[in-house]
């Protein structure tokens, strides 16, 4: 728990948005929409991902259900391994 709290913390430091507009390859967005240490706990919440999709230039989104920020990367997962192959095969 101190480590999630920490890496929480962290996120504080930085302003990422400013950076969105200078995105200038395609982007895929994998959303866990499970709170990290409780339900609401979102990593990305749903007014954050609607800004990334206005601002960085050719971004698209899947929602991995039943994930949260840690299982989305860690876990065995065929619906993100599916959106991960199709992303790289439209391009």
């Amino acid at each position: 728990p101190e480590h999630i709290k920490e890496e929480a913390d962290n996120l504080t430091d930085y302003t990422v948005a400013e950076f969105y507009p200078r995105i200038k390859c395609p982007v895929l967005i994998l959303r866990a929409p499970e709170g990290m240490t409780t339900p609401d706990n979102i990593l990305l919440p749903e007014e954050a991902l609607e800004k990334m999709l206005r601002e960085i230039p050719d971004a698209r989104y899947v929602d991995i259900p039943g994930t949260n920020h840690y299982s989305v990367v860690m876990q065995p997962n065929e619906l993100r391994d599916k959106a991960i192959l199709n992303f790289i095969n439209d391009r």
